[in-house]
């Protein structure tokens, strides 16, 4: 059997017979053959690298992102490399050129917020002149055909502003995160549902946070001196409102039979700690499979188009920290 046969079904290019496909199969089962991928690449320009940037590794909001992300390309024969921005553009610029010199084929991009940036396109622009797909996981404008994979922000803080108030709540407190699209998206939520739900808004309720249980616990804290006091709260995110719940005990102020606490996210804490905490649930996993999608089929040319922008949908996950025991 001929050296260019083997090489044909190793690499699953170009034809093959089936009888022939079985015997080389076989003959690699029996010496336990691992293709070398450095050698590969030599020939094929191609390492199966895939470059993913986080802003925090040990987040769990990225982690079910990452899994899904890491399934689809595993799937597919692709390994993942990732590494931590830290949400600094001078660490993400240097991270995407550290990437380069990895000879990645291709670059997925998460941050909590791009339009942080000063300019992501400065950002991008070395991996697609080194005809590198990049994508990228929210939403930032662009001059160039970049994919992009997101979450309906404003529908689910209003799912969670609307739920509070249909549970008979007047005055909810919000915990903000710090100035970005998402905070904005998420306060347009809460804005939308008390306009729909003819219930005036309070500016005076809004508690600035940055994302961190600490600042959670600390607006808690200011919350707890309002007068009248708020009967819910509705964090930014779960850690934030992990934070304030971490307050109210410390206070012995009952949840939900005093306050009522939901937040954003639906990390795997939600349902650990007790009461469990109502959460807006964002679907990470398949958006980790979308953003590897997307990253392949530029990369194998089934799609050349321009720029996509998928939004996925939101639904709030209902637990005890918003529902009373006579309300159940």
């Amino acid at each position: 059997m001929s050296v260019a046969t083997v090489s044909r079904v190793i690499n699953e290019r170009g034809y093959v017979s089936e009888k022939t496909g079985l015997k080389v199969q076989e003959a690699i089962n029996i010496l336990h053959y691992t293709p070398n991928q450095a050698a590969q690449s030599l020939t094929t320009s191609s390492t199966k690298l895939i470059g993913l940037l986080v802003p925090d590794i040990n987040n769990p909001v990225f982690l079910r992102t990452i899994e899904g992300i890491n399934d689809y390309l595993k799937e597919k024969g692709y390994i993942l490399m990732y590494a931590e921005s830290g949400e600094d553009d001078e660490e993400m610029s240097n991270m995407v050129r550290r990437f380069l010199s990895n000879r990645v084929d291709g670059m997925i991009l998460c941050s909590r917020d791009f339009t942080q940036f000063g300019d992501m396109d400065a950002i991008i622009e070395p991996a697609l002149k080194n005809n590198v797909h990049v994508v990228l996981n929210g939403y930032v404008d662009s001059k160039f055909e970049i994919d992009r994979v997101g979450f309906d922000n404003v529908r689910g803080a209003y799912l969670a502003t609307e739920h509070l108030l249909k549970m008979g709540h007047s005055s909810i407190a919000l915990i903000a995160g710090t100035d970005s699209t998402i905070s904005e998206e998420r306060y347009r939520g809460y804005r939308e549902a008390h306009i729909d739900n003819h219930v005036s808004l309070n500016p005076a309720l809004v508690v600035k946070g940055d994302f961190r249980q600490h600042s959670g616990y600390e607006a808690m804290l200011k919350i707890l001196q309002m007068n009248p006091r708020p009967t819910a709260v509705f964090a930014m995110n779960d850690v934030m409102a992990i934070g304030a719940m971490m307050a109210l005990e410390d206070h012995k102020v009952s949840v939900p039979d005093e306050i009522a606490v939901a937040g954003f996210d639906d990390i795997i804490w939600c349902s650990l700690i007790r009461p469990r905490l109502t959460s807006v649930v964002q679907p990470k996993y398949e958006i980790g499979k979308k953003l590897a999608e997307f990253l392949l089929s530029r990369m194998n040319e089934s799609y050349s188009g321009p720029g996509r922008h998928e939004i996925f949908g939101s639904r709030l996950a209902v637990r005890q920290s918003t529902v009373k025991s006579e309300q159940q």
